[in-house]
């Protein structure tokens, strides 16, 4: 692939370059999500929760903005996964940049020119 400055890319710089970017885009998408309107993100349920509980969100009215906690529950048990959110966005960051190291290292095939000139 060929980019808008001429330079050539490869099939995994430009995947590595798409993935690093939705990872970034997720950070805060599930932190905002995680602790303020949880059902997007329920798809998230196998790896935050425990089995058989889902992402609630419990607010304590009184001090809402400071006191406000992701929760995995179901109707008899609740369970704080707030640091679970958080380190999932960690991960998620940590993995993005990791992306872009990455595809800065990956080289695309070079072109040389020939020995002989064309004209002998």
């Amino acid at each position: 692939m060929v980019s808008s400055n001429g330079r050539t890319h490869s099939n995994g710089q430009v995947i590595l370059t798409w993935l690093g970017r939705l990872l970034l885009m997720a950070v805060p998408l599930v932190i905002v999500f995680g602790f303020f309107y949880p059902r997007p993100i329920q798809f998230l349920n196998p790896v935050v929760c425990d089995t058989g509980l889902a992402i609630q969100v419990q607010a304590n009215e009184a001090n809402w903005p400071l006191d406000n906690a992701v929760r995995c529950g179901s109707d008899t048990l609740r369970v704080n996964a707030t640091g679970r959110i958080i380190g999932l966005a960690g991960i998620s960051f940590m993995v993005a940049i990791g992306c872009y190291s990455l595809r800065t290292r990956i080289t695309p095939k070079a072109y040389s020119a020939p020995v002989q000139p064309a004209h002998m």
